[in-house]
């Protein structure tokens, strides 16, 4: 009996419908994983290098992402709607030790820790320009 004219294609269309199948569930399995990936990762922090101010402050600054609180030697400090955070804080001159955390919605946190050395160059300046004053004012 000769073969019916469609029965090629009948056999094609399943194949390629079964690919189309296996091939959407690959993609919704990817996407599923893309979108979840941030959550799986946590909390991250990138904290930019300590810089002296001329009021003799340090100011502490950086970025983070998937953060919903910050904080810094357990002081909670604001973020930006963008991740950033930067704060002036008064330190003792020499060596110092700040632990930056940072947390998210999940509780999951991730710490940093900054290690610098603050001088006394601000408070030495001062004290040179307040005694030349004083000896100029008395001559």
């Amino acid at each position: 009996m000769p073969k019916k004219r469609g029965s090629i294609y009948k056999g094609f269309s399943i194949h390629a419908a079964v690919l189309v199948g296996v091939v959407g569930v690959a993609g919704g399995i990817a996407y599923g994983a893309y979108v979840a990936l941030p959550y799986v990762l946590g909390p991250t922090v990138a904290i930019h290098a300590p810089r002296p101010t001329e009021h003799g402050t340090v100011l502490i600054s950086g970025d983070t992402k998937r953060v919903s609180k910050v904080a810094i030697n357990e002081l909670e400090v604001p973020i930006t709607e963008h991740g950033g955070f930067e704060v002036e804080r008064a330190y003792p001159p020499g060596y110092t030790v700040v632990i930056v955390e940072a947390r998210d919605r999940f509780g999951r946190s991730r710490t940093e820790t900054l290690t610098f050395i603050t001088s006394e160059i601000h408070a030495s300046q001062e004290e040179n320009d307040n005694e030349e004053s004083t000896s100029e004012d008395g001559a």
